[in-house]
């Protein structure tokens, strides 16, 4: 009988939990319309992901939340950020300068692709503040993202954040839906090329 799914807040990472996070990450979003977009070459994608992955995660831990689903080892991640911590400064993102220099000098039309893609998801974000939901992902038949997002939303109604995040697959718009999400945008292409996007917001929910 598998063991309880149980979450908790990561505030520092082995390097033995980033290697199973990220490859969990990059095992959630290789398929995903956006990155096969962005680096069409499937061979490399899955290279490149974990550079990517491995950068969110150095943020997150410092300025996010990152939250760890396990049960005997670990089975999926969520990652979000208080009001005013994303997108991240240019100081910040200089401390990501190593793994993005692995992105960038491996694939520099991927690179720009997905800069571009950042450049235009930011523009959409709403001015109001709000807790910005960046990355979810789970290993396939231990259904940790629903508990993973519960714990994002139930912190964030706990302070009094509206909650805000974005997807390029439409099943994931029914998923948000489900929790109180409405959408903004619907499937609204960001730049030239991306797949659609559907951005989606949720206000606080259990006002004293």
């Amino acid at each position: 009988m598998p063991s309880k799914l149980k979450v908790r807040r990561a505030l520092e990472l082995s390097r033995a939990e980033e290697t199973e996070i990220t490859t969990i990450l990059t095992q959630a979003f290789e398929g995903d319309p956006f990155y096969s977009f962005i680096y069409a070459d499937a061979g490399l994608r899955a290279y490149y992901l974990r550079w990517i992955f491995r950068a969110a995660l150095k943020d997150a831990i410092r300025f996010g939340r990152v939250d760890v689903a396990y049960r005997d080892k670990i089975v999926g991640v969520g990652v979000n950020y208080p009001p005013g911590r994303y997108p991240p400064s240019a100081v910040r993102n200089i401390r990501c300068f190593p793994e993005y220099l692995s992105v960038a000098a491996g694939n520099p039309i991927g690179f720009v692709r997905l800069y571009r893609a950042l450049v235009g998801l930011n523009k959409l974000r709403p001015a109001q503040a709000h807790s910005y939901g960046s990355l979810l992902g789970g290993q396939q038949g231990e259904f940790a993202a629903p508990v993973l997002v519960q714990r994002w939303l139930h912190d964030a109604d706990a302070n009094h954040w509206p909650c805000y995040t974005e997807t390029n697959n439409r099943k994931m718009v029914k998923f948000y839906s489900r929790l109180g999400f409405e959408v903004l945008q619907d499937g609204i292409e960001i730049s030239p090329g991306v797949p659609p996007t559907w951005t989606m917001w949720r206000d606080v929910q259990g006002r004293p």
